[in-house]
């Protein structure tokens, strides 16, 4: 079975999965090495073109309002912060495969 990784080109570098609950921050993250971190893996070309086309606009920050009396949250609101250092040219979509043995 293949799956895809996302390598930064001048480096060597993976994108790897977030440290956050259920994978959540990803958009906080940058280019790793592969033997230090495990990489995001993508089950379909496709799935990896569309998470890098989202992760490339740059950092999501989340913003809440909350009525601490109630503890009702009134407003969530993200933002996206742009990351220029980011850029397509720099990335590619590589096809991997893991074995698995005893």
């Amino acid at each position: 079975m293949t799956w895809y990784v996302i390598k930064h080109i001048p480096t060597g570098k993976i994108i790897p999965c977030a440290n956050g609950r259920m994978d959540r921050g990803g958009s906080w993250v940058e280019p790793a090495d592969p033997k230090e971190n495990l990489p995001k893996v993508f089950t379909e070309k496709r799935y990896a073109k569309g998470w890098l086309t989202t992760w490339l606009k740059g950092s999501v920050e989340t913003h809440m309002s909350r009525d601490y009396e109630s503890g009702i949250v009134d407003d969530i609101r993200n933002e996206i912060v742009p990351q220029p250092h980011r850029k397509r040219h720099e990335y590619k979509i590589v096809p991997v495969s893991f074995r698995f043995g005893v």
